[in-house]
């Protein structure tokens, strides 16, 4: 039997979320979705966009938390409207032994989500 958590009890991935979705936002990106299982939240973003062959699509944003492995995934891929294929764009995954070790992390995620989404 599954038991699904709460995704509001997940702080961590609240508290990056809450960092980051204005940022997202005035990037034009979406709220999309979200969800959580026994060991991970996460939440989706999205926007329109073109890739670099001028297709048009969506370039999806999805953060993961991961409970019981201490660790934080931002993945990023773009999708084709036409072909509804997924293309892979970037990943950072970051491992941390305590809450007290993400302010740096923070730091570094931000850099990085505003050189993708920009």
């Amino acid at each position: 039997m599954r038991v699904l958590v709460d995704r509001r009890r997940d702080g961590l991935l609240r508290g990056v979320v809450e960092r980051f979705q204005p940022d997202l936002e005035r990037s034009g990106f979406e709220l999309a979705r979200r969800g959580s299982s026994t060991d991970h939240s996460w939440v989706q973003f999205r926007r329109e966009t073109r890739d670099p062959a001028g297709h048009d699509g969506m370039l999806v944003l999805t953060m993961t938390h991961g409970l019981t492995d201490r660790a934080l995934l931002v993945d990023s891929y773009f999708v084709d409207s036409v072909l509804n294929i997924e293309t892979p764009a970037r990943k950072f995954l970051h491992r941390y032994e305590s809450e007290s070790d993400l302010a740096g992390l923070v730091r570094e995620l931000m850099s990085s989500i505003r050189a993708w989404t920009h």
